[in-house]
């Protein structure tokens, strides 16, 4: 499912020139509720509020990038003209200038404070897209709805885990995360499968809770009951 909904979101969004990494986090998020291909078109036009400010920001480093390019451009020329008896440098005795190590290095010079800015933004991208990826699964997943005080427990697992790992995990590997430690509490109240969307009356998120609290409290009595024969 992964795999198809970045292909989607790649064809639906080639317009915007994003990195393919950037199209990796938003189709690794849709992969966590979206169950059939029959959701994908309505995922993919929702993915527009969540490619844009990748694309704002993008544009702003390559703007900047380009303009470091015109410039360097300028010190090569410089060099060059220098090497070609245009106000040469004077050589030291028995050493030959080595004109591809100046060119080499005045690049260097500009361009790694541009690779460290985007470096640094698309760090903290990802973090805020991990991040902002369980939250919309604990948001709107039925079954973290019904059992909130598991939810709860669950996500402070995670994050815990995703603070001391030093904020590197994927959204995908953080709702993982947030899975081992939700899943096993509600499968322990009744819940075997959770493939199976849960069935609504169209009542809202309270009815949802309700639903839930008393299928756990039918399976807690009929475990009782078992336990007293």
């Amino acid at each position: 499912m992964k795999q198809k909904l970045l292909n989607a979101l790649k064809e639906g969004y080639k317009q915007l020139g994003l990195s393919e990494s950037a199209f990796e986090r938003v189709a690794a998020f849709g992969e966590t509720f979206i169950t059939s291909d029959e959701q994908i078109e309505s995922f993919v036009k929702a993915a527009e509020a969540m490619l844009r400010p990748e694309q704002s920001e993008a544009d702003k480093v390559r703007t900047e990038l380009n303009a470091k390019i015109k410039g360097l451009e300028g010190v090569k020329a410089e060099l060059e003209a220098k090497l070609n008896g245009n106000n040469p440098p004077e050589p030291r005795p028995n050493e030959t200038p080595d004109i591809a190590a100046l060119i080499e290095a005045a690049l260097d010079k500009k361009l790694n404070p541009i690779t460290e800015r985007l470096t640094q933004f698309e760090s903290t991208r990802a973090k805020e897209t991990a991040v902002a990826a369980l939250d919309k699964l604990c948001a709107e997943w039925d079954y973290a709805q019904g059992f909130p005080k598991e939810r709860d427990e669950a996500k402070r697992i995670a994050l815990k885990v995703y603070k001391a790992g030093g904020e590197q995990m994927t959204g995908e590997q953080l709702i993982a995360a947030f899975r081992e430690e939700f899943d096993p509490a509600v499968k322990s109240k009744g819940v075997t499968d959770f493939s199976k969307p849960f069935q609504s009356d169209g009542a809202g998120g309270d009815n949802h809770k309700a639903r839930f609290e008393e299928m756990a409290k039918r399976q807690e009595e009929r475990q009782g009951a078992v336990a007293a024969n």
